[in-house]
């Protein structure tokens, strides 16, 4: 990205600046994802960035990505995405991903696995701890090794316990969950439109 060089943090000038990207080529509708999976990158009262900080420290260690520390230190992407669009005459569009998987192939790792940090802002205590919401039966998952590096370094092995680990929408906490949070956008957020994201 011409915003944010690798391995620089986020900032709210690299988002201002994404966005301005489209303004300049005349777009006038910006779509964020500001949620990866289930951790919320708005002031959420479901889950707050507080309790899924202490909850991931204590899990996994102090090792969290760029977006939390700026969720942290009291900001608010979704806000922040909404003000410069509004104040620049573009439309603050929503996508909603409903199933994304990305981070939850790190559930069950052993105490003092390094995770990477990215993962902070996927994995969530909702999804490591209810496995009776997942896709699976625990007979048909495969068990993590105790080198979980190595395990998820077998050729198919991300994507395959990726799938045994989704949610399943069967289960009514999981469409109790989802509902929450997207009602909790729509109420209290100056979104132009919601985009349902069925691929994620």
């Amino acid at each position: 990205s011409p915003f944010k060089k690798r391995g620089e943090p986020f900032s709210l000038k690299a988002l201002q600046g994404s966005i301005q990207e489209t303004i300049d080529a005349g777009v006038d509708v910006h779509m964020l994802q500001p949620m990866v999976t289930y951790v919320p990158m708005w002031d959420s009262g479901i889950y707050p960035i507080e309790d899924h900080y202490r909850w991931w420290t204590s899990q996994y260690g102090n090792n969290v990505s760029s977006f939390i520390d700026y969720l942290m230190a009291g900001n608010d992407i979704l806000a922040d995405f909404i003000h410069y669009c509004r104040e620049n005459g573009i439309s603050p569009f929503v996508s909603f991903r409903l199933n994304d998987w990305h981070g939850i192939e790190w559930i069950g790792a052993a105490e003092g696995t390094e995770i990477p940090a990215w993962v902070s802002h996927c994995l969530d205590k909702f999804r490591a701890e209810r496995p009776e919401l997942w896709n699976t039966t625990p007979d048909q998952r495969t068990e993590p090794w105790p080198d979980h590096v190595k395990f998820l370094e077998e050729p198919g092995m991300v994507g395959k316990v990726r799938n045994e680990r989704v949610l399943c929408w069967r289960h009514q906490p999981v469409v109790e969950r989802i509902y929450a949070f997207i009602e909790e956008l729509c109420r209290n957020y100056d979104i132009a439109g919601l985009e349902l994201d069925f691929l994620r």
